[in-house]
């Protein structure tokens, strides 16, 4: 990732939320990162702003536009369990086309549920290498699966009205 951001220094794009259980929907979302700070817009069906998400300097916020509740990291876990595997920087090299290292013996509950955890990455060659494209996650039977998949990823631009922050008056959900 290192080298991207060398060279060129922003990305943005676009993508799909997927997930498929007992909360199912399809959420279109927008992306902008410098690697520094990186900025997710999800959007409904209906194109209503549902959720903002923002990454800065390793911490991951969200933001539920509808119901105006900011939700930590502990509590965006609850929502897309995934993010237990992923951290805030993993994220950012997904967004920027990189396959993050995942530790599972990073803690006991990582180990124990190793049996039942999938996580696929499918790269696709683009004009500066193999780029993660989708992102599957499988949590055991009876639970949702996620799919992500990045639509379209444009190096050396960013999406300006993207890179704002979380109002501070937005109260937070406790987990």
């Amino acid at each position: 990732m290192e080298n991207l951001v060398s060279i060129y220094g922003q990305v943005r794009g676009a993508g799909r939320l997927i997930v498929l259980g007992k909360r199912s929907g399809k959420f279109n979302f927008t992306f902008t990162s410098d690697s520094n700070d990186t900025f997710l817009q999800f959007r409904d069906m209906l194109g209503r702003k549902t959720l903002f998400m923002e990454i800065h300097d390793s911490s991951l916020t969200a933001w539920d536009m509808i119901q105006n509740e900011k939700y930590s990291e502990i509590a965006l876990v609850v929502l897309f369990p995934f993010l237990e595997f992923l951290d805030a920087d993993d994220l950012t090299k997904i967004l920027w086309g990189v396959v993050p290292d995942i530790n599972t013996n990073n803690n006991k509950k990582l180990e124990f549920e190793s049996a039942s955890i999938n996580f696929h990455f499918e790269t696709d060659r683009d004009r500066v290498g193999y780029l993660t494209r989708k992102i599957t996650f499988s949590h055991g039977i009876g639970s949702d699966n996620f799919e992500v998949i990045i639509t379209k990823r444009e190096f050396g631009t960013s999406y300006p009205h993207l890179v704002r922050v979380i109002p501070k008056s937005v109260p937070f959900v406790n987990p």
